[in-house]
């Protein structure tokens, strides 16, 4: 099992990443790569900084693809719902179309499964899927597993009559305004049976009021789940529970599903963790980030932990989740 909430399993054989916005300062990945690259696991040590004896090293933008841990998903029969590329970028500007190929031939071939794809670079997976979407020919890729030899995966799967395929959930990382205007546009043109989007670490309050339109021949949800998510772990930085709170409304009367990952490291002064606990007023924070109109100056936060603030947004778990919960 995994401790993201929104998924069951993660699956990496795209590892490897680098930094592309504001979200990604104090990336969760990147210090557990290192972590694993100071105790010698080679394909870590290809993507991170050099020196190990120093255990807190970058990534080095590279990537490198392992391709046995496809086997994890292929030999799992029971209905799971995995995120793929956990530790990396799947569509990463490093990344050759043929390791793509092979991850999107095991997803193809295990329609029991959910599988979750999340990008930064929502205009490589835009290319992708469009181009392999409109080939006349499927793409062929070979893949071998211990106990079976799969061959020519695409033509087994008949991807033709299946593109977009209906298991596969692709998403984007949404941050703040900026890079919602930036992404959610390029997801949207997209070929995706379903589309996602994560807010997480959410750093400032986000209008998703321009993509609620629904096609109206058909009434096709555009966007199926938006999570959100606060910062953890070092130099974490605050989320105002009210940005929260208002994607968690925009959901509600957008008829999209909403999964509240976590608050992060801080918590308002009014949550029941805050206590007596060191408080810190941040009302410049908000006040530059937040929209116009909204005063969000009176709120103090405290850093209490991750495991103190827990999940529950005004004493609610929201924990919607594709595949356990209805949608494919």
């Amino acid at each position: 099992m995994t401790k993201i909430s929104w998924t069951e399993k993660t699956v990496n054989p795209i590892i490897g990443c680098s930094k592309v916005s504001e979200g990604c300062a104090h990336c969760y990945a990147e210090i557990m790569a290192a972590r694993l690259a100071h105790m010698g696991n080679r394909p870590y040590q290809n993507v991170t900084g050099g020196d190990y004896e120093n255990w807190f090293q970058c990534w080095n933008g590279k990537t490198t693809f392992v391709e046995s841990a496809l086997q994890k998903v292929l030999k799992r029969n029971k209905p799971t719902t995995w995120f793929w590329c956990s530790m990396g970028d799947m569509f990463h500007e490093s990344v050759p179309d043929e390791w793509i190929d092979k991850c999107f031939a095991v997803m193809a071939l295990t329609p029991q499964h959910t599988h979750m794809v999340l990008t930064k670079r929502a205009a490589r997976m835009m290319e992708y899927m469009i181009r392999l979407g409109s080939k006349e020919e499927p793409t062929v890729c070979t893949l071998h597993d211990r106990t079976r030899d799969f061959h020519d995966l695409w033509m087994k799967a008949d991807i033709s009559k299946l593109w977009p395929l209906p298991n596969v959930w692709l998403g984007v990382t949404a941050e703040n305004q900026a890079t919602a205007d930036e992404r959610i546009p390029l997801l949207l043109r997209t070929p995706a049976a379903h589309r996602y989007i994560s807010a997480e670490p959410l750093l400032g309050a986000i209008d998703f009021k321009p993509y609620w339109l629904r096609e109206a021949h058909t009434l096709t949800r555009l966007i199926d789940l938006i999570i959100v998510g606060g910062e953890s772990g070092p130099g974490a930085r605050p989320m105002n529970p009210q940005w929260a709170r208002d994607i968690r409304d925009q959901c509600e009367t957008a008829g999209t599903h909403f999964h509240h990952k976590q608050f992060g490291e801080w918590v308002s002064e009014m949550h029941p963790a805050a206590g007596n606990a060191w408080c810190n007023k941040l009302s410049d924070i908000f006040v530059k980030l937040s929209p116009a109109g909204d005063d969000y100056t009176g709120y103090y936060m405290a850093r209490v932990g991750k495991k103190r603030a827990g999940r529950l947004l005004d004493g609610v778990t929201h924990d919607w989740m594709p595949g356990r919960d209805g949608d494919k």
